[in-house]
């Protein structure tokens, strides 16, 4: 009979090798909405792409850099791309287990890229993701080093930077984790120092702010229109909210139930109080701005900070002290449900877009066939709207057009109304990249695009 420590690593490889096998059968549909913008920056520029002083951006552009530096295949840099999403995390989570002997940090980390993603899989760029990957390995540093040398410093420095500047809701992550390691530390030095991050990141970004977050940040605090916060006080709103919860994520509030069930067992009342109160604090957060009525892409997003606000305690302070075989086990069965589940709806949602996929190497067909290298089409002229949605078509299609290097490059703009006077304007030499920001041919790469600087957009299907 495997222990429970073989299982969990037996499990964890099994896993993961499911989600490299997911990520390399659907890397075209993973070249979706940020994930291809990113991309065709990254390849275009031959630099790294940094917006909004993101650093991870650049962690989760290397394959493209590295690819476009060599000049091997678009199709091989896609490919690489896609995989190196799940490798990110397989990685820091298979180094870290083994450092430490924990088989249970690398189910971590598959969970982190699991439990509340579904359209995250077809859209793995997004900042916060990588952030948290980071935090988690932060954490696991701090927990298991009692004294830290000037190396260690300094490696947890950097993770701290690169975490911090990730994304906004990063830095409620980053406070929790200084504080739950400073319950077991007691060095008031250490989490002044770690955490004085904090204010110095946000008095830079006062002064260096995009003009993105300043949209997102004005809107939030904008109580004039944006009366979201007015439901704080309906008990009916927050009925609704814990059937949300419920139906899409079960498993957090199942690890959050596991986390106090273990922490009383334990005697974890501070680390407990930490966790919920951030917890509790989030959904308050997440409430005050958002109408979070129904699940999206970008809810989702919203959303995400709700996991490793649990899923990391969980794993780092309250799984490993367990004693009980039972209870080890007990977990090891929960894993094997939770895991098929997941899988499956992200399974779901990328064969969806596999539709999407579909439409538009069919639209690159026919462009091809009629020697037109720059498109549009009309929405109203397809029954299945749902499918076609999308502002990165334009130059999606350019991307995936382009992994035939022989065949003619096209770009494909679609319009939700009959209205082109903004495409008709477009003259020679140009495309669209997206709406409002027309490009020059001239300055794609030219190793990878060789867009046809002639003629006009013209309709697709007139």
């Amino acid at each position: 009979m495997l222990s429970q420590k073989k299982a969990v690593q037996v499990l964890s490889l099994a896993a993961y090798a499911l989600l490299f096998a997911f990520a390399f059968f659907f890397y075209k549909e993973r070249l979706n909405v940020d994930t291809s913008y990113y991309f065709f920056k990254t390849l275009n520029e031959k630099w790294f792409h940094i917006e909004h002083d993101r650093l991870v951006l650049g962690i989760a552009e290397l394959p493209v850099w590295l690819g476009s530096l060599i000049q091997v295949s678009l199709k091989s840099i896609a490919i690489a791309y896609s995989l190196w999403h799940v490798a990110f995390f397989f990685l820091i989570g298979l180094l870290i287990s083994l450092r430490y002997k924990r088989p249970e940090y690398l189910l971590l980390f598959l969970m982190l890229q699991l439990v509340g993603i579904i359209y995250g899989f077809v859209c793995p760029v997004f900042e916060q993701y990588y952030g948290t990957a980071l935090l988690a390995a932060m954490y696991i540093i701090l927990r298991n080093t009692k004294k830290l040398s000037a190396l260690t410093i300094l490696i947890l420095f950097v993770l701290s930077v690169f975490a911090v500047s990730s994304h906004p809701f990063n830095l409620i992550l980053y406070t929790l984790l200084l504080l739950l390691d400073f319950v077991y530390r007691r060095n008031k030095f250490l989490l002044l120092g770690f955490l004085s991050l904090v204010p110095l990141f946000l008095i830079f970004k006062i002064f260096h702010v995009s003009e993105y977050e300043k949209g997102k940040v004005s809107w939030i605090f904008d109580l004039v229109h944006n009366k979201t916060y007015l439901k704080l006080t309906e008990i009916s709103h927050w009925k609704m909210h814990a059937l949300y919860l419920f139906h899409y994520y079960k498993e957090v509030l199942l690890a959050l139930l596991l986390f106090t069930i273990l922490a009383f067992s334990q005697k974890l009342y501070r680390q407990l109080a930490l966790v919920i109160l951030f917890f509790t604090g989030t959904l308050i957060l997440i409430n005050f701005s958002y109408a979070i009525t129904e699940y999206s892409g970008y809810n989702e997003q919203v959303c995400y900070l709700l996991v490793p606000l649990v899923l990391i305690p969980l794993f780092t302070d309250a799984i490993p002290s367990v004693k009980s075989t039972f209870i080890l086990y007990s977990l090891v069965i929960l894993t094997c449900i939770v895991l098929p589940y997941r899988f499956y709806l992200q399974f779901q949602l990328a064969k969806q877009h596999k539709v999407k996929t579909e439409r538009v190497l069919h639209w690159i067909g026919e462009a091809r066939q009629k020697n037109q290298c720059r498109n549009y089409v009309l929405f109203n002229q397809f029954s299945d709207i749902s499918t076609l949605t999308g502002w990165d078509i334009s130059y999606s299609s350019l991307i995936l057009s382009a992994f035939e290097k022989t065949q003619r490059q096209v770009t494909i703009v679609p319009l939700e109304e009959n209205v082109t006077t903004e495409i008709d304007s477009i003259g020679a030499g140009r495309y669209l990249f997206r709406f409002g920001e027309a490009e020059q041919v001239k300055k794609l790469n030219r190793h990878y695009f060789n867009l046809c600087e002639s003629g006009h957009y013209q309709n697709l299907f007139p």
